[in-house]
């Protein structure tokens, strides 16, 4: 058997319940030509247990099953690259799933296009309310690199917008396609960090890559609110996203492409600072977070390296100014009330939202009404057709017509 085009690496920790989920979406591809790595962490929830009933099952041509020491999702990530034989590199988490058409979609872009990397636009899954659910705007803008007509033949790079190159994309690594030799080339690795070790490897493989190829498709299904996840458990290490920052800027400097990429580098460590701190759970690790981002963090950032209103979202300027400006307690009197605020925002557009569907609940009856209306006029003349047909004057009528359409027959030969 030769070897699979693609090597898809997912890292299992205590996944138990959702693991089987993703390895159905996988077992589902129109694309065949792929093998399966799955690395338990640790697990201490029986994830083990259904790796191995998968494996005894036999629904993929290659499906193996590595351990590490509960090392964190980049060490297993890592422990998946070192056997890895495919041409093309996913990664997939064991709590995500995806659509049947991803291998096939994504690697006919990548070959087509000889992309170093494919990125694709993906659904939150609601793992509260069991659906899918659009991720908050801006999310990915695939549109400030390159628009969905020319992204059917072209790929773009860093270069055609250093200014949004890591705002565009994040810093996911399973939304997006590698080319192992591509990775391989620019030693690319996840570093050992417990949260938040997607964010070098990915932001400095989308700085080299010198051809990236985007699917406007949403193909991938990203599991939120999932209790016992990483982004859950944020607390036991609240600086990793820090040090995972700091230790992008180190590589951008290594790189030596610094200073054309540092106003984008700006705007994502501004914006991971407020998604992490505001998502803590414990008021300990608010507190270690905000006096650190106070002290030094932003500093070591290079955020105040530039002036406040140059930042381009208004939040991003609006959350900037109350951090550096406030103390604790003003900040998170801001923040509450700035909470209040998009509650009654969000409320109004529930308004507006429901006003909309009344109008068009009510429209929709009127004019079910009206079909109502015209299927009966319909039955009524259906009903008076046949009443003519069945009348004596009809019938005398058809007779009559016979006798000069035969005269006519009778004198065309």
């Amino acid at each position: 058997m030769g070897l699979p085009i693609v090597s898809v690496i997912i890292p299992v920790y205590n996944c138990r319940d959702y693991v089987g989920k993703a390895l159905d979406s996988l077992a589902a591809q129109t694309f065949r030509d792929f093998e399966v790595i799955c690395i338990d962490d640790g697990s201490t929830d029986g994830s083990r247990d259904v790796l191995e009933a998968e494996q005894s099952e036999g629904r993929f041509a290659s499906f193996q099953i590595l351990s590490t020491s509960h090392a964190g999702p980049g060490v297993a990530r890592n422990a998946g690259l070192d056997v890895a034989r495919g041409e093309f590199v996913l990664f997939l988490d064991a709590d995500d799933f995806v659509e049947p058409n991803l291998l096939e979609h994504a690697v006919t872009k990548a070959v087509a296009l000889e992309a170093d990397m494919v990125i694709w636009d993906l659904w939150e899954y609601n793992d509260a309310y069991q659906r899918d659910q659009h991720p908050p705007m801006g999310t990915l803008v695939f549109g400030d690199l390159l628009d969905a007509e020319r992204a059917k033949t072209e790929t773009c790079s860093w270069r055609d917008n250093p200014d949004a190159i890591f705002t565009s994309f994040q810093n996911w690594p399973w939304n997006k396609l590698f080319r192992r030799s591509f990775l391989e080339k620019k030693n690319l690795r996840f570093p050992s960090l417990r949260r938040t070790e997607d964010c070098p490897f990915t932001c400095l493989a989308l700085v080299q890559a010198e051809r990236i190829a985007l699917l406007y498709e949403r193909l991938s299904h990203y599991r939120v609110a999932r209790a016992g996840s990483t982004m859950s458990n944020k607390d036991s290490h609240p600086f990793d996203f820090l040090e995972a920052l700091l230790m992008l800027r180190e590589g951008l400097e290594k790189l030596d492409i610094w200073e054309e990429t540092k106003r984008s580098f700006s705007e994502w460590a501004v914006q991971s600072a407020i998604h992490n701190l505001i998502t803590l759970n414990t008021v300990e690790a608010f507190l270690l977070v905000f006096y650190r981002l106070r002290k030094s963090g932003l500093r070591e950032l290079g955020v105040l390296d530039r002036p406040i209103d140059s930042y381009r979202a208004p939040f991003v300027r609006e959350y900037l100014s109350h951090l550096i400006n406030d103390d604790c307690e003003c900040f998170l009197f801001w923040w509450a009330r700035r909470g209040e605020r998009l509650q009654d925002e969000q409320h109004a557009l529930f308004d507006a939202t429901e006003a909309s569907w009344v109008a068009a609940q009510t429209e929709a009856n009127a004019l079910s009404k009206k079909c109502e209306q015209l299927d009966s006029e319909v039955e009524s003349l259906r009903k008076e057709l046949t009443n003519l047909r069945s009348s004596f004057e009809y019938r005398f009528g058809v007779r009559a017509c016979k006798i000069p359409r035969a005269i006519k027959n009778r004198f065309s030969r």
